[in-house]
C-alpha cells in the first residue's frame, strides 16, 4: 500500500481554504447547506482556515464575545461533523495524490510525477 500507514504529515487546521475547496469538489457542502445563517457562515470560515474567533466575528457574532461563541459554535455536534468531513475531504485528496505520485515515480513517468507535486505543491500555496 502506497503510502505506508502511520501519521499523516499534514496538519488539517489553517490551509488557506483547501479544505472548502476539497468539500466543494467532493459534495460535502450539503452537510455545510444544512446549516443556515450565521452558523453556516461560521463553519464556511473554519473551512477557510480562520481562527475560530476569527470566524466568529466574520460570522457576524459580537467581537466581545467571539471567543465565547466560537466554543460553544465548536460544541454544536452539526457544526463539527460539517467541518470534520470537509476536512476528511482534504486528507483523502491529499493521500490520492500522494498514492498517484508514487506510483508514477515507481513506474518511471516523470511527466505524471512532475503533474503530482505540482500539484501537491498547489494546494499547500507553495505556488499558483
Amino acid at each position: 500500500m502506497y503510502p505506508p500507514p502511520g501519521p499523516s504529515r499534514r496538519p488539517l487546521g489553517v490551509d488557506g481554504g483547501m479544505a472548502l475547496y476539497f468539500a466543494e469538489k467532493n459534495g460535502l457542502l450539503q452537510m455545510i447547506n444544512t446549516l443556515s445563517g450565521k452558523r453556516k457562515l461560521f463553519a464556511e470560515a473554519i473551512l477557510k482556515g480562520e481562527a475560530p474567533h476569527s470566524a466568529a466575528i466574520q460570522a457576524g457574532y459580537s467581537e466581545r464575545s467571539s471567543y465565547q461563541s466560537a466554543s460553544r459554535l465548536l460544541k454544536e455536534p452539526d457544526i463539527t461533523k460539517a467541518i470534520r468531513q470537509a476536512f476528511a475531504a482534504k486528507e483523502t485528496t491529499l493521500n490520492q495524490l500522494d498514492e498517484a505520485r508514487i506510483l508514477a515515480l515507481t513506474t518511471r513517468d516523470a511527466t505524471a510525477c512532475v503533474r503530482a507535486i505540482e500539484l501537491e505543491a498547489k494546494i499547500h500555496g507553495v505556488i499558483e
